[in-house]
This record gives C-alpha cells, structure tokens and sequence, in this order.
C-alpha cells in the first residue's frame, strides 16, 4: 500500500472498496487503461471504468483524499496507470 501520510479512516475504506471495484472490472473486462479510453467513444466507453473515473466514484465525500485513492489504485494496478 502506498502511504505518504496520515489517511482518514474514510479515505482508507473508500480505497479498499475501490480495489475491489477494480478487480471486479478487470474480472468483467470493463477496466479500460488511458489509451483504451481515449480509442472509445460515445455508449461504450460510458459503461466501462478507468483508474481515474473510479477514484472519483469512490472519494466524493470532502474527507476523502481522491489523490490518495488514484495513488493506490495506479500502485495496484500499473497497467491500467
């Protein structure tokens, strides 16, 4: 895990449920990596995730460091970085 300081307890469970949103994408084939979602357009890339719209789906409370949650998830997940 990749910690630079201290994190809420809210940012810490919104980046553990983050992970798990991700590797249910990834499972289902609807995790896309940045050059994936620049090559869709339109319906197709709106049903299918990236690193960065899934921090955003996962940190929209003000005490939730969306930074922190992008961080992890480019750490966990460095193909789709």
């Amino acid at each position: 895990m990749v910690t630079t300081h201290h994190r809420t307890v809210e940012t810490e469970a919104a980046i553990q449920a983050a992970i798990d949103y991700c590797y249910t994408c990834r499972r289902l084939g609807s995790l896309l990596n940045p050059r994936e979602a620049l090559m869709l357009a339109g319906k197709a890339a709106r049903e299918r995730d990236t690193l960065y719209s899934i921090a955003m789906k996962f940190s929209n409370a003000d005490e939730i460091d969306m930074n922190d949650v992008l961080n992890e998830l480019q750490h966990r997940f460095p193909d789709y970085a």
